[in-house]
């Protein structure tokens, strides 16, 4: 199986990844179709590499998805903190306006006395 992944690899041109969800899809096949494979011969005693290959490429995966969740989690946080100064600005607009039509208020009024 080995040298089948590495075939793979070298002659189509996948990833560590691709060639095993190849080999994936290869034996699901089989054995939703009732081909039963000599599974010893097959793997001619690798498994603990494949399953090391497999670990290496579900780290490497795991390691991706924990880099985009955190520049992710960054930019909701940059949004998050412009979307409270754009709030604190506007009350600040706000009040100012309403002083400035108090102030317009009571100097109408003390005109008219």
């Amino acid at each position: 199986m080995e040298t089948l992944l590495t075939k793979l690899k070298n002659e189509v041109g996948l990833s560590d990844e691709q060639a095993l969800k190849v080999m994936s899809c290869i034996t699901d096949y089989m054995q939703e179709n009732g081909l039963q494979p000599d599974w010893e011969k097959f793997l001619k005693g690798k498994a603990k590499n494949l399953m090391d290959t497999a670990k290496s490429a579900f780290d490497d995966f795991s390691h991706k998805a924990q880099d985009y969740a955190d520049k992710i989690g960054d930019k909701v946080e940059d949004w998050a903190d412009k979307a409270q100064d754009s709030v604190e600005d506007l009350s600040e607009e706000a009040k100012q306006k309403v002083n400035e039509l108090k102030k317009k208020a009571s100097d109408y009024l003390s005109d008219k006395d």
